[in-house]
């Protein structure tokens, strides 16, 4: 669901830490995709958000069909839902295990140590999807004359 900040200037291309979704980036104009249950907390409960309008697309003579969301969760939000049940000390134990430097995370609260976990996934998922690429490659053999 889209929305959009009442003052876009002052916060057109920062991240934040919203209910629901963890961080966001709102882009340009003042905008950003969050949840429906983060737009509905963000609109209702302050004063600086608004839905944004949504432009209709033309009508077409023949509806297409509505894909229905499928049930499989993506592993980020697997891990996104795992962080939520966990307690900040089991967060915090996740964190040494990665390896991640103990200055960035000993200070966290609890979301803010969710978001931090999530940008971590999220950053290695695109290393992690080149060393199985690497791995899927055959070495070249040379032709002997």
């Amino acid at each position: 669901m889209k929305i959009k900040a009442k003052n876009p200037r002052a916060v057109a291309g920062i991240r934040l830490i919203v209910p629901c979704d963890g961080l966001i980036t709102i882009d340009g104009e003042g905008c950003v995709e969050v949840s429906a249950d983060c737009a509905e907390a963000l609109v209702k409960g302050t004063a600086d958000w608004d839905y944004a309008e949504v432009e209709e697309a033309p009508a077409s003579e023949e509806e297409e069909e509505v894909e229905e969301p499928t049930a499989e969760l993506t592993e980020r939000e697997k891990f996104a839902s795992e962080l939520e049940s966990m307690t900040v000390a089991q967060m915090k134990e996740l964190c040494k295990e990665g390896g991640f430097p103990e200055e960035e995370w000993k200070s966290l609260k609890k979301a803010t140590l969710a978001a931090y976990l999530l940008d971590k996934f999220d950053s290695a998922a695109p290393a992690e999807e080149e060393e199985e690429l690497e791995e899927e490659e055959e070495p070249i053999e040379e032709e002997e004359n």
